[in-house]
């Protein structure tokens, strides 16, 4: 079994939600312009095969751990490219 992308939903910030992508193009399916608000959780929430979501550094400190946000409705991970 190869693991798909997780992220946290974004209404807990707990559940782990699959990463959509086009499966003609390949390309990483987004929700622009949109963000989550913090949940609060600082380490990788996992899934029932223990995959871990994915996380980022924190752009304001450079160190602090953040978990990657997906809407909960669409599966889109949730970008803000501006």
């Amino acid at each position: 079994m190869v693991p798909v992308k997780l992220g946290a939903s974004n209404a807990d910030g707990v559940t782990p939600l699959m990463i959509q992508a086009n499966p003609s193009t390949h390309q990483l399916q987004v929700n622009n312009g949109t963000s989550g608000s913090d949940q609060g959780k600082p380490q990788a929430e996992r899934d029932q095969n223990m995959v871990p979501i994915m996380m980022a550094v924190s752009s304001a400190d450079g160190k602090t751990p953040v978990e990657l946000y997906v809407d909960l409705s669409t599966n889109l991970l949730l970008v803000k490219s501006s």
